[in-house]
């Protein structure tokens, strides 16, 4: 028999329990669901970018969901999932991040098309995501972060 308010949380490959508020103090925020890719604007052929979906306010998807095919420019590598919670203000807000690892194999600039993600009883579409991949490695610059040059 399990005790009410405590579940099993998995962060960074440990289990961790920790209380949860009942699910009526969840956040009131409503569910929603966003795409993007890291790192943002551009990414070298044979280095790696994430395409990651954050679902807010639910700790499971309903269906895994089907990614668009973009074999033309990269090659699939993996999955990930990490989920969050936050207490603010005695406001609990969950998340749950899906991440697909890819190698971009191809240069050019190229759309990844629009898909849907299915948790929380909902069904959302994202939004199409353009991802640039150059010939060489991007400078700091591009990408916008790195040391700043003195």
């Amino acid at each position: 028999m399990t005790r009410p308010g405590l579940t099993a949380v998995l962060l960074a490959g440990a289990s961790i329990c920790a209380p949860l508020a009942p699910a009526a103090r969840v956040s009131a925020q409503a569910t929603s669901a966003r795409a993007y890719v890291a790192p943002a604007g551009q990414v070298a052929v044979g280095r790696m970018f994430v395409l990651n979906v954050e679902i807010t306010d639910a700790q499971s998807v309903d269906r895994e969901p089907e990614l668009p095919d973009v074999s033309s420019f990269a090659e699939y590598l993996g999955s990930n999932t990490q989920s969050s919670m936050s207490m603010v203000n005695g406001r609990t807000t969950v998340s749950l991040t899906l991440q697909y690892r890819y190698q971009a194999v191809t240069e050019g600039t190229f759309r990844i098309p629009a898909f849907t993600v299915e948790a929380a009883g909902r069904t959302f579409t994202t939004e199409p995501i353009e991802v640039s991949v150059s010939a060489g490695s991007p400078s700091w610059s591009s990408i916008g972060s790195g040391p700043a040059s003195t």
